[in-house]
């Protein structure tokens, strides 16, 4: 092992620290592992006692050295919270020289941390971790840390030489905290005010990173009482040599601060980052194998090679454009040169590291492991699934500092080439400026330059760190030369624009080589094929390929080939041959990608060769899906039977890929199953072709349409009464019995009511008024009541309607689309009312089957015309879903099945406006359908509330976190049967009124998240068995979204899945009875883990379960409360005060679960909520709390407040 860690470089140090379990004396069977496991989850402060005696029980005296070891790296290093619970159950046990082995344990691995590089969050947590809890085993209990167990002055002073200060000040610090509560070990302690003054000469430390400055005051100033002022600092660091450029301890903005004024002077040379192979000890084909480390370092030279080459000078160029576009606008006015560059250097290199780390990752891994298995020749295990692991193991571990060192070479060449440019840019006069005289003076820069707060905007560059390379560590080499060259250098002497055109004639001299040679393949494999032949000519079409210009021209003749190619075999051996190609050339996979996106649809659905595509990875997969996807959502029926081939193809029948890999079109395929589709007539009274397509609605000759017009102009000169006399009603249904009427009513129904609504509309929008209008819909209104009143069935009734319906839809989608601008939606809301007011009296006195058949006819119809596909409709739509002939009717059907059918409705609306709303484009006209969308739900929460009820979790899924007004409009609905109590009541007992134990109705699917890529399964697991161990650790990564639609959806997580997951774990717990603490490991472990985002909309989750009374109301604001509770972040209690804050500063009203919640916060004790720095942080914020407390219907105790 000592051999192959010192061949292969410093290895993780959680597998080392795995590593030192397995090496204890004596290891327990698995199954008493479990056993120790279980009780260490089930421990807490008030059964310590009982578990001490359970583990003795459980454990032999020979196995206490492995429990220490596995207390301390399992328990201490990643739960801080319970460091005191554990120290209680050490106590416990009561187990001679127990104490002993935990010292011990606590020692190795603390010294395990500290020679690691402490690089990610992971270590240096678990570092500060352990800190704590050495000093609460030694310093706090009045035991010394002898010298040879930790040294910590020479610990402080070794990280000063290598730049590791940041951690291990933070781990110092964390010991030195049990100071102040050890009788001994207290200042003025010799022995801890040597550490202190140490600190103190850190802190003074110019341009020392503010993280250790704050370290340093917490530890001094807060824990231990004293003033750095008056602390004598030691002078231990000065004869020292300090970590050599780039020191992660300096401040990033240091050197630039003490960089020369020359702008031309090159600044400081640095190191780039080494490769330096990391492989898990776990993995014994290389373990066992030690050459095969030198194997991997070359895997990842030449996966790095082939990213350079093929990505990094397309995004060098692309973000030098952008920086010095930018810049040159901004620093039009500056006269001081080297500000110029400064900023450039931190815009260009923040810009390039970020796109090419997102870019190459994928690219990097599948680089890696390829190189691999094509360098491991017979490899000494037999199993090719035991190398396919361990190359796939290897290529994860490594994959991290191979994406630092192409962000670094990234930075570099983007430096290089915008110094380059910035050096040729002429003088900046405030005329050079043409933005100048548009902009406000605020974004206006004046004579002297940036004003400071625009000079912010560069300096916090400098501060982002979204690369695994801070881009304050790359500077300009001395030697500016381009390292990895992606066109074979030309010979100097030529003139540039002469090797211009010598190139160009050679690419086109090589293209036409390799047509001629094509030609001679095609003919040779027509008459003999063999696997040679295919070898060699694979082999001849990279030798041609002498640069970018002749290996697109050659791709584009193949993949031309793809199409125009009748014969399968000589498909796969053009897929082939692009497939080599992109062997040596990743890039071209992108290109393909772009090229496949842009093809007209006939191409774009060839079944055959996009499955040879995806077969010999030639397409994007996240491209290709994310492009499927949106075609899917713009109702592309072509591209449904085609996702539906490609998915059978090539994930059921031969594997190309799997299902996460085509998610966002699988998700796409199930909105659309799970819609009704646009509305097809059903045969009325008379035998009439079903409409199916655009041809249904369209005569197929002139003179058929010109006699279909004439009947409708005389019918409509027959309801104006411009040719009546007597009866007009008799008159009119005398009219029916016509018998052209009736003929195109058999043969042409949908094409005569398409014709209708087509002329009525244009006679409106004509200037004519609506009686055209009027007309056609008295026309449908008498063909229905005819239909009726001579004993027809009521489906042939329906069916008419139905008809007449789509005819509507098909003209009024045709019109918008062919004119989206100068659509007017007025005279189809006309004629959609006039029936609704008509045909719904009509059928509700027929009979209750034919009235449920007509609106679900509506509802069909309302749903093909959804405002995100007719936006010039939506106004419109708003007020028929919310007709009184249809809203009321649809909710009250005896069956309840309208409720559905009016959710879905509901959730189109929202997510029409979610974009909007989300991204706070307030438009007059989105305001106006807001507040429109606002007086809808006022009438359901007083009309309909169980509706609200029942499906609150659909709709909090659709509306964005600003909308909290919306939110808790939906949220604060409560049946009609039930009477709230006041939250005023003085010494009001929850759990004793009588519905908080009753489980709300919910009929929104809230598991249709979960079940995706069956990630339900594996929380029903854990819940049920707390197993994979790794899940808790796997959660976070598992809510996030794919890249592209975490752009699309401005978050990174993936919020439905949160929303899914919470309120199933909550109901899981409730049905348990609160029997397994797994749920509640759940919420604490996401409270902790996530960021501040992620934390943020779990908590949002939570809270959209604060409604009326009912159990899962009581559960989840104990779930709040507890998690306020029990956390030592200051943090994360803000956050929790935060989404119950503003959801309560918004006009009323305000949900009875979050009101409840509030007040237990504000005035238990308990929670010591008035205490707390963030309620006092600024003037502003306090008074906002007592605002809010003063404005609430519940009174504050004084005593509560500070």
């Amino acid at each position: 092992l000592n051999r192959y860690l010192h061949a292969a470089g410093p290895p993780p140090a959680e597998a080392l620290l795995e590593h030192l379990i397995q090496q204890s004396p004596a290891i327990p069977d698995q199954d008493t592992q479990d056993a120790v496991s279980f009780i260490f989850n089930n421990v807490s402060s008030n059964n310590v006692s009982e578990k001490a005696t359970e583990l003795k029980q459980k454990l032999s005296p020979e196995y206490f050295p492995w429990l220490a070891q596995y207390l301390v790296h399992k328990r201490v290093c990643v739960e801080e919270n319970f460091h005191a619970v554990y120290l209680k159950f050490v106590n416990a046990l009561k187990v001679p020289g127990f104490e002993t082995y935990c010292l011990t344990a606590s020692f190795n691995t603390c010294q395990i941390l500290l020679k690691s590089d402490i690089s990610s969050k992971n270590e240096k947590k678990m570092l500060k971790n352990i800190g704590k809890w050495i000093g609460s085993i030694t310093l706090a209990r009045n035991i010394p840390i002898l010298q040879k167990q930790l040294d910590l002055k020479g610990v402080v002073l070794e990280a000063y030489q290598k730049g590791k200060l940041l951690p291990v000040v933070a781990f110092v610090a964390c010991v030195l905290q049990a100071c102040k509560v050890s009788r001994i070990f207290r200042p003025p302690n010799a022995y801890v005010m040597l550490l202190i003054r140490l600190l103190v000469e850190i802190y003074k430390i110019p341009d020392i990173s503010t993280n250790i400055v704050f370290e340093v005051e917490i530890l001094v100033e807060k824990e231990l009482g004293l003033q750095i002022s008056t602390i004598k600092p030691t002078n231990y660091l000065r004869d020292l040599e300090q970590c050599p450029t780039p020191n992660p301890d300096v401040a990033a903005n240091a050197k630039q601060s003490t960089a020369p004024s020359a702008p031309q002077s090159a600044p400081v040379v640095t190191s780039a980052p080494e490769i330096r192979v990391q492989i898990d000890p776990a993995l014994t084909l290389f373990t066992e194998n030690p050459q095969f480390v030198k194997v991997v370092h070359h895997a990842i030279e030449k996966a790095l090679h082939e990213i350079f080459e093929a990505l990094l000078n397309h995004f060098v160029v692309i973000t030098c454009a952008t920086t010095f576009n930018l810049v040159t606008k901004d620093f039009a006015t500056e006269p001081n040169k080297q500000r110029i560059h400064e900023a450039a250097h931190l815009m260009v290199k923040n810009l390039v590291g970020n796109l090419i780390s997102i870019t190459c990752r994928d690219l990097l891994r599948t680089g890696i492991e390829q190189n691999l298995n094509s360098m491991l020749q017979n490899p000494p295990v037999a199993d090719p699934k035991v190398v396919a692991a361990n190359v796939e193991k290897v290529a994860a571990d490594n994959l991290d500092m191979a994406c630092q060192f192409v962000e670094y070479r990234a930075m570099e060449q983007a430096v290089i080439t915008i110094e380059k440019q910035l050096n040729n840019m002429g003088p900046n006069t405030p005329a050079s400026n043409p933005y100048q005289r548009f902009l406000p003076s605020y974004l206006c820069a004046d004579s002297n330059g940036l004003q400071p707060h625009q000079w912010r905007v560069y300096e916090d560059f400098s501060r982002i760190a979204n690369s695994s390379v801070s881009p304050a560590s790359v500077q300009l080499p001395i030697a500016a030369t381009n390292t990895y060259p992606t066109q074979p250098i030309h010979p100097t002497q030529v003139p540039v624009n002469q090797a211009g055109a010598r190139g160009r004639t050679a690419s086109q001299e090589f293209h036409e080589k390799f047509k001629s040679s094509l030609q001679k393949f095609d003919a040779a494999a027509t008459q003999s094929l063999s696997k040679e032949l295919v070898h060699n000519f694979g082999q001849h079409i990279l030798t041609l390929i002498v640069n970018e210009e002749t290996c697109l021209r050659i791709v584009e003749t193949l993949f031309y080939r793809l199409y125009t190619c009748n014969n399968d075999t000589f498909l796969e051996l053009y897929a082939f041959f692009l497939y080599k190609i992109a062997q040596k050339y990743p890039g071209i996979v992108i290109k393909l990608t772009d090229v496949y996106k842009l093809l007209p649809q006939e191409r774009k659905f060839d079944r055959a060769v996009t499955v040879f595509l995806i077969q010999f990875s030639l397409l994007n997969i996240p491209e290709f899906d994310s492009h499927i996807a949106s075609l899917l959502n713009n109702g592309n029926q072509q591209a449904f039977d085609f996702a539906l081939y490609i998915m059978r193809r090539c994930i059921t029948d031969f594997g190309y890929i799997n299902q996460t890999q085509l998610s966002r079109s699988i998700e796409a395929i199930e909105r659309l199953q799970s819609k009704p589709q646009r509305p097809k007539p059903v045969a009325p009274t008379i035998a009439a072709k079903e409409p199916r397509d655009v041809a249904d609605f369209i005569f197929d000759n002139q003179k058929s349409q010109n006699e279909a017009l004439a009947v409708f102009d005389e019918w409509c000169r027959l309801v104006s009464g411009t040719d009546s006399s007597g009866d007009s009603d008799v008159a009119k249904r005398n009219y029916l019995k016509n018998p052209l009427l009736n003929s195109l009513l058999a043969e042409k129904m949908p094409q005569f009511f398409a014709l209708c609504t087509t002329v009525a509309v244009q006679k409106y929008l004509a200037g004519c008024g609506s009686a055209s209008l009027d007309a056609f819909a008295q026309l449908i209104s008498l063909l229905f009541e005819d239909s009726l009143a001579s004993g027809g069935h009521n489906k042939l009734a329906a069916g008419l309607i139905n008809t007449a319906l789509s005819a509507v839809a098909f003209t009024l989608e045709s019109n918008f689309n062919a004119s989206p601008t100068e659509f007017n939606q007025q005279p189809y809301f006309h004629l959609l009312s006039s029936w609704l007011n008509k045909l719904m009296p009509l059928s509700e006195n027929q009979s209750e089957v034919l009235h449920w058949q007509l609106l679900i006819l509506f509802s069909n119809v309302f749903v093909a015309l959804q405002p995100n596909k007719i936006v010039g409709f939506c106004f419109a739509w708003v007020e028929l879903i919310s007709h009184r002939n249809f809203m009321p009717k649809l909710l009250n059907h005896p069956s309840q099945k309208g409720l559905v059918k009016f959710q879905e409705l509901l959730v189109e609306l929202f997510q029409y406006l979610e974009p909007y709303l989300r991204n706070h484009e307030m438009t007059p006209v989105i305001q106006l359908l807001y507040n429109g969308t606002l007086r809808v739900l006022l009438v359901l929460v007083h009309d309909f509330p169980e509706f609200l009820c029942d499906y609150h979790f659909a709709f909090c899924d659709v509306i964005p976190p600003s909308c909290i007004q919306m939110r808790n409009l939906i949220l604060s609905a409560f049946p009609r049967n039930m009477r709230l109590p006041d939250p005023a009541t003085p010494d009001l007992k929850i759990d004793r009124i009588e519905d908080i134990r009753k489980p709300p109705n919910i009929l929104s699917s809230y598991t249709a998240a979960l079940q995706r890529n069956k990630f339900i399964h594996e929380v029903d697991s854990f819940l049920e068995n707390r197993s994979p161990a790794s899940f808790l650790q796997d959660l976070r990564s598992r809510l996030l979204l794919p890249p592209q639609d975490a752009y699309a959806n401005d978050t990174k997580y993936n919020v439905p899945l949160i929303n899914s997951l919470v309120l199933y774990v909550g109901i899981f717990d409730l049905n348990q009875n609160g029997k397994s603490t797994a749920p509640f490991e759940m919420f604490r472990s996401l409270s902790r883990d996530l960021d501040a985002e992620g934390r943020y909309w779990m908590l949002n989750a939570i809270a959209n379960q604060l409604r009326y009374p009912n159990n899962q109301t009581y559960y989840f604001s104990g779930i709040l409360l507890r998690l306020f509770s029990e956390t030592n972040d200051e943090f994360i209690k803000e956050q929790i005060t935060r989404v119950l804050l503003e959801r309560l500063i918004v006009s009323r009203p305000h949900p009875w679960g979050l009101l409840i919640t509030f007040i237990e916060l504000l005035q238990n004790k308990r929670y010591s909520f008035w205490n707390y720095h963030f309620i006092h942080c600024a003037p502003e914020i306090t008074r906002l709390f007592y605002g809010v407390a003063k404005q609430s219907p519940f009174p504050i105790d004084e005593q509560n407040k500070p």
